[in-house]
């Protein structure tokens, strides 16, 4: 990262709670039975909102405040690509994308040399990611509940 070791190791500890979190979720769904693992759904999506927020809080954490709008726009574009491309649950796309696009928007105008901008081009490309991957989700039926299908 490009602040201080500090600030780095905060980011990278909320990171791996989160990830933690969903490897967590994901195994006890998998030790259940098909009936519990729809409950486990919702733990899931719970996940990946704290994750949204953890992985935007490296916009004031881990990058430096000289990074410009597309480092930004990078920051929080490939993480969302990503897992739009790997999940089938728009809402799980959804509650990661809204709070990484928020506070890396709000880094754009607070913290780097982003400025207004940044932050609106920031928004629009994280909103575009999320409305096209939901037009593009399959309309079958899942093998998985809702939050446990991967692609």
């Amino acid at each position: 990262g490009g602040r201080t070791r500090p600030e780095n190791f905060a980011w990278s500890l909320l990171v791996l709670i989160g990830a933690a979190a969903m490897t967590r979720t994901y195994m006890r769904a998998f030790a259940l039975k098909r009936q519990a693992v729809e409950g486990l759904a919702a733990d899931l999506r719970a996940c990946f909102l704290y994750a949204g927020f953890a992985w935007g809080a490296g916009a004031f954490l881990a990058l430096p405040t000289a990074a410009g709008p597309t480092a930004l726009i990078l920051f929080a574009g490939i993480p969302t690509l990503l897992l739009a491309a790997l999940m089938h649950d728009r809402a799980a796309i959804l509650l990661f994308a809204a709070p990484v696009g928020a506070l890396c928007a709000s880094a754009a105008i607070l913290d780097t040399a982003g400025g207004l901008a940044g932050a609106g081009v920031l928004l629009l490309i994280q909103s575009a990611i999320v409305i096209v991957t939901s037009l593009m989700a399959p309309k079958n039926a899942r093998t998985l509940p809702a939050g446990f299908a991967l692609r």
